[in-house]
């Protein structure tokens, strides 16, 4: 998605030519490549975070787990799930599944308003949102991950973190851009805004 979003970016720029690109001029000529860019940015990242949220819920790698596909009523129907399974945690785990889905899912709508909406191409209340619950589905994710490594049954810790390293690094980059975005927009916003006044 984000590579046909940057496609639509590069055709526009073909289009208006590289003079008016650069003078800002003949956006009218362009609108709708403009439009299928945001929207297509906005849903490379819920299919981004829907990756790490299926990721987050793998077995990891090395570590056994039940294969039946009989349903147990016995109370150690817990112990039998792998370590990284949403139902390890019991209502909290599921409610958190599901919740994360929810917001992960909203995200793009959020940012396919703010991108669209002329009113909203601001530091404005969607953007805070949107920027707040991506932040937040984000570190879920992150503390996700590290339970599922300090819980595993591996012999070594570092066996099951290092099959996390590159994603944990992913989130943690997310998760730094999603809080210097809400840190430092706004101060941005308004200096610029009192300084051309």
């Amino acid at each position: 998605m984000a590579f046909i979003a940057a496609t639509l970016d590069l055709s526009q720029v073909i289009i208006r030519g590289s003079q008016d690109t650069a003078k800002g001029v003949g956006l009218d000529t362009i609108a709708g490549f403009l439009r299928a860019r945001e929207v297509f940015l906005a849903f490379a990242v819920v299919l981004l975070d829907l990756y790490f949220w299926t990721l987050v819920a793998e077995c990891p790698r090395g570590e056994m787990r039940d294969q039946s596909d009989q349903v147990s009523t016995s109370s150690d129907a817990r112990s039998r799930t792998h370590s990284a399974s949403w139902n390890r945690w019991g209502i909290v785990g599921s409610f958190l599944k599901w919740a994360s889905l929810a917001v992960l899912l909203a995200v793009p709508l959020l940012q396919v308003l703010w991108r669209l909406l002329p009113t909203q191409r601001q530091y404005g209340s969607i953007y805070v949102a949107e920027s707040i619950l991506q932040t937040t589905v984000t570190a879920v994710f992150i503390l996700k991950l590290i339970l599922n490594v300090y819980i595993s049954p591996l012999d070594s810790w570092w066996h099951a973190f290092r099959v996390y390293l590159g994603p944990m690094t992913a989130l943690f980059l997310g998760i730094s851009l999603g809080i210097g975005n809400l840190v430092l927009c706004e101060p941005i916003h308004l200096n610029l805004s009192s300084s051309s006044g």
